[in-house]
């Protein structure tokens, strides 16, 4: 199951973030601010990253596909420090931690950890329940309805499936890739050696995802 945990579908569902460092002004992507250099930075770079981001005590505004604007209380906004900018948002390509650091804070996968747990339980994510048949080679995940994307568009089974699809493919020469070939024929069609119709991914219903592993 560690094959369906933070492995992104290819738009970011439901989620708008304010990125405070250079060309990333403004851009909404989810609720992170950049702010808070750290006590052992020195009093010249801290300043510069407090004039970039939102004071602790401001509130924060996030538009929503709808049109409207919620207002989110310093309670309620999660500031993170990156250090740089992240050099890709591109989650089949990224590679730095830094990347990695905003994508998990604006992607969400199948099913996700419960970190309170000392076994690491599963907990439902873009998918709400789960099972497994065929001694476990077959996963059959039922997909969480009422979620959008950003832009308003409803999430489907078929974001699933393109996001996985690209990550495979050859060309996208994601270094990754390979988190996905326990899925039959993933690794075959990485390699060009076979057509995507014969990897084990399918959609039995709108709502429903079909893994099929190798063994």
């Amino acid at each position: 199951m560690i094959l369906f945990v933070s492995l992104f579908v290819n738009r970011v569902a439901n989620t708008t973030v304010s990125f405070a460092t250079k060309s990333w002004v403004r851009k909404s992507i989810s609720r992170l601010c950049l702010q808070n250099a750290g006590l052992s930075i020195a009093a010249g770079i801290l300043l510069m990253v407090l004039a970039g981001c939102t004071s602790r005590s401001s509130s924060v505004n996030v538009a929503t596909p709808d049109g409207r604007t919620l207002q989110l209380l310093p309670n309620e906004t999660l500031r993170i420090n990156l250090g740089s900018e992240p050099p890709t948002l591109d989650w089949s390509k990224a590679t730095d931690t830094t990347s990695h650091h905003v994508l998990k804070n604006i992607m969400e996968g199948l099913v996700g950890y419960n970190l309170a747990d000392k076994e690491l339980a599963l907990v439902p994510g873009l998918a709400t329940e789960w099972t497994a048949t065929e001694k476990a080679r077959v996963w059959t995940f039922k997909l969480r309805q009422g979620v959008k994307w950003s832009d308003g568009v409803a999430f489907s089974g078929q974001h699933v499936i393109d996001g996985w699809r690209r990550l495979m493919a050859k060309e996208t020469a994601s270094e990754y890739a390979y988190f996905l070939f326990a899925i039959k024929n993933a690794k075959a069609f990485n390699e060009g050696k076979v057509t995507w119709d014969e990897v084990g991914v399918s959609l039995p219903a709108p709502d429903t995802l079909r893994v099929e592993l190798e063994k």
